[in-house]
């Protein structure tokens, strides 16, 4: 079967480019946390449903800031919101970016993979005639066994 759905060269030097560019962003971004699925757990989380309460939120802070307690850290709250709106860019760039490679990914792996089918297939006939050749064809071969299940007949509906 043939299937061709990328067929393209990474050049090296493009390869190495874009592994220094990603490590450039990343320089850039030194206070990225990591936390656990249990931390995230924990956490308030707005969500979409109280994103406008955020939004509405920071209006008020920036119109009528005389307000707020003397606790209250409207420095640190602007930058947050400015942190977030930064974040946000960035993320959904790099969501684009990320769906684009893993879809491209997916596609080479599945070239690779019939290509793969295609080399098995064509080396099975051939493994008494190469020196050599048995040894990758026993190594190909245990993927394709089968475990053979006897079908039992169906059962009967009773007739009406």
């Amino acid at each position: 079967m043939e299937q061709n759905l990328v067929d393209v060269d990474l050049p090296q030097a493009d390869q190495d480019s874009i592994v220094t560019s990603i490590d450039d962003i990343s320089s850039k971004l030194p206070f990225l946390i990591s936390i656990t699925d249990d931390e995230k757990k924990q956490l308030p989380k707005p969500g979409e449903v109280f994103s406008p309460f955020i939004d509405e939120a920071a209006k008020l802070v920036y119109a009528h800031p005389e307000i707020m307690s003397g606790t209250f850290d409207i420095a640190g709250y602007k930058r947050d919101l400015n942190l977030r709106d930064s974040l946000r860019l960035i993320s959904g760039k790099l969501d684009i970016l990320k769906k684009g490679i893993e879809d491209t990914l997916t596609a080479v792996d599945s070239d690779l993979y019939v290509s793969s089918l295609d080399v098995y297939f064509e080396s099975k006939p051939k493994v008494t005639k190469v020196a050599g050749l048995s040894v990758f064809v026993d190594k190909m071969r245990p993927y394709f066994k089968r475990n053979r299940v006897v079908a039992s007949a169906p059962a009967q509906t009773p007739a009406k």
